[in-house]
């Protein structure tokens, strides 16, 4: 996949690393292109993204009133493909046949581009029986907590698409996502600076002919000059409906679930609240790249961290079978325990789980050898089979550790994250690798913990 993959993997590395993320997928989905982009027709596709209310919703509005244009607001439908291949692809309890898994699991990616073509190419064809362009815009595409690896999934299904990252100043985007209650203010930070450093790195990978970064202020203050942008990055004409839309615009906001636009964003911080911003992003609010670089030079209390233990004599609680497990198998997890807030429970003696709730699992390792990068992480993942959150040591920016042949226990510290009050389950992840991109799955204890909402995860064995 371009410059984020470097090299071919040997054959024993057949899972790769989504980079930011400790979320695995198949080295086949991104040593192939599965393309059809050049089968459409001559239509090209265009995605938009960028962190919520950016203006994201305003510009997939604006382009809409082109007359060969088809961009769906939020359809998320490569989230879904991405979650699918990403998580359910890889469960060997679903698709389970090791003859033919992996011949199976090849076709699928290719079908999904055919029917996501199908389905908007009809929708452009309403419109228009002209070759155009056809998309999608949804924010959460570039989020590599939330969505790892979306981005490239789309590349892989569309090799010639564009994309488009709007951004937004800090100060109007987290006012704006924390006066809606969707982030508390250092959640909603870190949400803006992260899918706009992931969607620029992105963009470096794909190349300027295929990228382009959209700054929501500019369109404000010059916005025929930027509609002559866009118009370039699309090879489209100009359009007199698209500069009627922008004329219409500066008087009156576009109907779409109070969307930003260019009227004034009536939310306000507090003191306090504009203070902690200034303690994260640095004094000037209003400069992207400088609030950028002093947040990634803030150091931050990261609740994700790993000990290397001495095997203690007294045994943990939950036994692994085999059975549940799958990966290389050279490091087996073989018991487990969990404590929240210092407190170890039983399955039957639970605790309400809340946001940031300090979680420490306990896994015994057995390795076949000694192991000199190991990863270690977990994968909370919906009963519906959504994907949720996901960390390694890896993701969060740690170093590998080292094991040595034999028994060690390995204690991971992380804390509760945001989703909300719903079921769920937590896979155990055991990897090799120092490369964001690029591990070895040697052990996965799939849905080992499951939680009620609200509650302390229960061994689910």
């Amino acid at each position: 996949m371009r410059a984020m993959y470097c090299g071919i993997p040997r054959p024993r590395y057949w899972l790769e690393h989504v980079k930011n993320l400790g979320a695995v997928r198949p080295v086949w989905l991104a040593q192939r292109k599965t393309g059809c982009c050049m089968e459409c027709n001559g239509d090209r596709q265009l995605f938009i993204f960028g962190p919520p209310r950016s203006g994201t919703t305003f510009l997939s509005a604006l382009l809409n009133t082109h007359p060969r244009i088809f961009v769906t607001n939020e359809l998320r439908v490569l989230d879904f493909v991405n979650a699918t291949m990403r998580d359910k692809a890889s469960d060997h309890h679903l698709i389970h046949n090791a003859e033919y898994r992996n011949e199976f699991i090849a076709k699928i990616e290719p079908s999904f581009a055919s029917l996501i073509k199908d389905f908007y190419v009809e929708k452009l064809r309403a419109k228009t029986p002209e070759a155009g362009i056809w998309g999608d815009k949804t924010p959460g595409y570039g989020d590599p907590r939330l969505s790892p690896g979306c981005l490239e999934t789309i590349d892989r299904l569309f090799p010639e698409s564009k994309f488009i990252l709007v951004v937004r100043n800090p100060f109007s985007c987290v006012n704006s996502i924390v006066a809606k209650r969707w982030e508390t203010l250092d959640g909603a930070v870190d949400l803006w600076s992260r899918i706009i450093l992931n969607g620029r790195r992105f963009g470096r990978e794909i190349g300027s002919s295929r990228f382009l970064e959209v700054s929501h202020e500019r369109m404000l203050k010059m916005p025929f000059a930027v509609l002559a942008e866009l118009e370039e990055f699309l090879g489209i004409q100009p359009s007199a409906e698209l500069r009627v839309f922008v004329e219409g615009q500066e008087q009156k906001r576009i109907p779409y679930s109070d969307p930003v636009s260019m009227s004034a964003d009536p939310y306000r911080m507090t003191e306090e609240q504009v203070a902690r911003m200034r303690e994260l992003l640095g004094m000037d609010l209003i400069d992207v790249d400088a609030s950028l670089a002093h947040y990634s030079g803030v150091e931050k209390d990261d609740p994700f961290r790993l000990q290397i233990l001495e095997t203690k004599n007294e045994p943990l609680p939950f036994r692994v079978e085999s059975s549940k497990c799958s990966g290389e198998g050279e490091i087996m997890i073989t018991a487990f325990d969990v404590a929240v807030n210092g407190e170890k429970r039983q399955a039957a003696d639970l605790e309400c789980l809340t946001t940031n709730c300090e979680i420490v699992v306990e896994m015994d390792l057995d390795a076949t050898r000694a192991i000199e990068e190991l990863v270690v992480g977990y994968i909370l993942t919906a009963t519906d089979g959504a994907h949720l959150h996901a960390e390694t040591n890896i993701s969060r920016g740690l170093a590998p550790c080292a094991i040595g042949t034999g028994r060690t226990r390995v204690v991971q510290h992380f804390r509760w994250p945001s989703i909300g009050e719903q079921p769920c389950t937590m896979t155990l992840v055991v990897g090799e690798g120092n490369h964001s991109t690029n591990h070895v799955r040697q052990c996965w204890v799939h849905h080992a913990i499951k939680s009620a909402p609200m509650s302390l995860p229960e061994f689910a064995g």
